[in-house]
């Protein structure tokens, strides 16, 4: 590990400073009791801020600072990944607990032991609220669930259930985004990549065993040609497509930046991670591993400039899309369930404020499962 003095701006007097993930794998290495090894798929640790630093980036430490769970960490990001449940820590018979879950709020200090803060998964999963979606197959599991686990209401529940498809997912994780509440999907839909396979039976050990993936949505402002403004957020993708026979004209441009002048094309779309495997596939965007701090910014038939086939850039971009000729080249712009017409400009960004937690059984979590799409022929 490589200490390097700093200077203390408050005490004047000499501070160490270390990279974030040397940081992170002292606490891995020193702090046994903590065993951070067993992690599961998507949980973070970051400084007290929430952010987790890019690798190679040098992080003052203060005293006293705390470590608590942050964002999602991947490779080529500072730290190392914990089990989302926390960790348990008994000093007196010496015993360590960690299994998978969802984190509740828990920190420890910098070099002294981590205090005891549960003794089992951060959320229990005694009170589910099932969701079901309009389809026959659904309501009808629904009813059998019912019966054998109750109906919580969700906003009082430990965790969601819903079943149906991709598209009742989508709404169930706008409806409890930032709430903490986690969803664990059934398929009871057509496609289901967001969902986990439907059994009526052994649900509450699937809950237990489940591993988290923790999402955050994209931000659309959308303004029209009257000057009014919309906003939506988007798990998938956002995108603009010409209303009419005519093709569209943008101007597209990337933190103030302008990158395309004149696009001429059928629309285009910005996809997180978790969405690069649906429309943005289709359109012949890349996939975007799901722990990766990458935005995949993608043409729908480009016409011209004709070899462009769009960019992947860091999830803290801010695009600007201009419509151009907007009266006679009419665009819409559509976030996942908000649509909005005529739209003049679009400007998008990651929503780090806001984030969704879904539940997925072990083996099969979206990362994995975005994997196995890129080995799909």
């Amino acid at each position: 590990m490589k200490f390097e003095p700093v200077e203390d701006r408050i005490s004047l007097r000499p501070r160490r400073r270390m990279i974030a993930s040397e940081i992170a794998e002292a606490l891995i290495i020193a702090q046994e009791h903590a065993a951070m090894a067993l992690a599961v798929p998507q949980a973070g640790l970051g400084l007290d801020s929430g952010a987790a630093a890019p690798f190679g980036d040098r992080l003052a430490h203060m005293g006293n600072q705390r470590f608590a769970p942050g964002q999602p960490i991947g490779p080529g990001l500072a730290g190392s990944r914990v089990a989302a449940g926390g960790a348990h820590y008994n000093g007196t018979h010496r015993a360590c607990t960690i299994r998978s879950g969802v984190a509740n709020d828990w920190a420890f200090i910098v070099g002294k032991d981590p205090a005891c803060q549960r003794d089992e998964t951060g959320m229990k999963f005694d009170r589910i609220a099932f969701l079901a979606s309009d389809s026959p197959d659904a309501r009808k599991a629904l009813t059998k669930l019912v019966k054998q686990h109750g109906n919580a209401d969700p906003a009082a529940a430990g965790v969601v259930v819903a079943l149906g498809g991709d598209g009742h997912m989508l709404q169930i994780l706008h409806r409890f985004v930032s709430t903490g509440i986690p969803i664990y999907g059934m398929n009871r839909g057509s496609v289901g990549f967001l969902m986990n396979d439907y059994r009526d039976t052994g649900l509450p050990g699937r809950l237990k065993a489940a591993e988290l993936t923790s999402i955050h949505p994209l931000k659309m402002v959308a303004t029209d040609e009257a000057g009014k403004t919309h906003r939506g957020l988007a798990f998938n993708e956002v995108s603009l497509l010409r209303q009419r026979y005519q093709a569209a004209k943008l101007k597209i441009a990337v933190d103030g930046m302008t990158r395309i002048e004149e696009l001429i094309c059928d629309g285009i779309l910005l996809a997180t991670p978790a969405g690069s495997t649906a429309y943005n596939l289709s359109a012949h965007g890349p996939i975007l591993p799901v722990n990766s701090p990458l935005l995949a910014l993608t043409p729908i038939s480009a016409f011209r400039p004709r070899g462009w086939r769009g960019a992947i850039l860091p999830h803290q971009a801010k695009v600007t899309i201009t419509v151009l000729d907007h009266v006679k080249r009419p665009v819409a712009a559509v976030a996942d369930h908000v649509e909005v017409r005529h739209v003049r400009e679009v400007v998008i960004a990651e929503d780090r404020k806001r984030t969704a937690r879904i539940l997925f059984d072990p083996g099969h979590s979206l990362a994995e499962r975005v994997l196995r799409e890129q080995f799909r022929f």
